[in-house]
């Protein structure tokens, strides 16, 4: 992508980042590809992130790779910033920063591009492979911020993804069989309703279906209901949280992720410079607009509120990085990216204030 070099010569790893794609699963829709191998990341067969990987030719998972039995269990989660997206080796992630630093062996269980909801999915499925778990730490926020307004349509009680619009395309068309082809072949030229789901459609209810009255929900103040979405999301995944981890009994710590449009008002030149050519890219502008300050203050109020609520402890780490003293410092290697450095620090921001 020429329109990515200038990116590429700061951040040479990216381009290795940007070229990894999906691997589709069921229950988390998808996730990293199992057993990448890689001087800038390396994942495990269950595609999570190896901390520090010492033997590249074995299969193994990150749960055989304990540093020190003699610490306690710790499970990090969240979207390709825990991931470690942009990071230019395993080691430089948070994961393998707070593990090298603190008490705990911490677990990857981020997902690059997962929502909220994907997050709790992913822990549900993969937890029982840590033995005596002793705390959880989710990192994440902004991804759920703008989903519901980035993607167009979603059902109410839905958690819009990235991919959502492919899935609901791909599921119709191989769900529908030949007599519904039929229908939309002979009469979706004559009917008004150009975007009439034809999956509803069949032998016994045609008529009703092609010809009757149709019911549809009011488009009115569209913004005002995406912000209701958000709300709901955000609430939703923090009662999850509360009900696995006082059920379980263990630790638990929500921290809103720092984003580059949410915090450092001062950056650095190369900062400067990937913010403006972020700003060329049409894809990433579907997405910045709606990762401005006034929705970080939303997001910030209605996390808050939630964890408040149902007792568990929240950090914001927005507020920890507008530090005059990292003005001059390269935290980002995009908006939603953080740089080695970055990741360093926010590691240590988050012992300092949690452990």
């Amino acid at each position: 992508m020429k329109n990515k070099d200038l990116i590429y010569n700061l951040v040479p790893q990216q381009k290795f980042y940007d070229s990894m794609g999906a691997d589709w699963k069921p229950i988390i829709m998808f996730n990293q590809f199992p057993n990448i191998r890689s001087k800038y990341c390396n994942t495990d067969t269950f595609g999570l992130r190896f901390n520090n990987l010492k033997d590249n030719s074995k299969k193994i998972s990150i749960f055989e790779n304990t540093i020190s039995n003699k610490k306690k269990n710790a499970i990090i989660i969240g979207n390709s910033t825990t991931f470690g997206e942009g990071q230019s080796s395993d080691e430089k992630t948070i994961s393998n920063f707070l593990t090298e630093n603190s008490e705990y062996n911490f677990y990857n269980f981020s997902g690059r591009g997962f929502s909220g909801f994907q997050e709790i999915a992913q822990f549900l499925i993969l937890n029982h492979n840590v033995l005596n778990l002793d705390r959880i730490i989710v990192i994440s926020g902004v991804n759920d911020s703008y989903l519901p307004y980035f993607i167009d349509k979603f059902d109410d009680e839905q958690t819009p993804i990235f991919g959502y619009n492919k899935f609901l395309k791909t599921m119709s068309n191989a769900s529908r069989g030949w007599k519904n082809k039929i229908f939309k072949a002979l009469f979706s030229n004559f009917l008004k309703n150009k975007k009439k789901d034809w999956n509803r459609i069949n032998s016994l209810n045609w008529r009703d279906e092609l010809f009757g009255s149709s019911t549809l929900k009011s488009e009115d103040n569209i913004e005002a209901s995406k912000d209701v979405a958000l709300k709901q999301i955000l609430e939703r995944n923090i009662n999850i949280w509360s009900f696995i981890t006082k059920g379980m009994n263990i630790k638990f710590d929500y921290i809103l992720q720092p984003v580059g449009s949410w915090c450092k008002p001062v950056k650095t030149k190369e900062e400067e410079a990937i913010f403006n050519e972020e700003n060329n890219l049409s894809s990433n502008q579907k997405i910045f607009k709606h990762v401005d300050h006034n929705k970080y203050l939303l997001v910030k109020k209605i996390i808050r509120n939630a964890t408040n609520k149902n007792g568990l402890n929240f950090c914001d780490m927005n507020e920890e990085f507008n530090n005059n003293e990292l003005e001059e410092k390269w935290l980002f290697t995009s908006r939603l990216h953080l740089s080695d450095m970055g990741s360093e620090i926010l590691s240590k921001k988050i012992i300092e204030k949690l452990f």
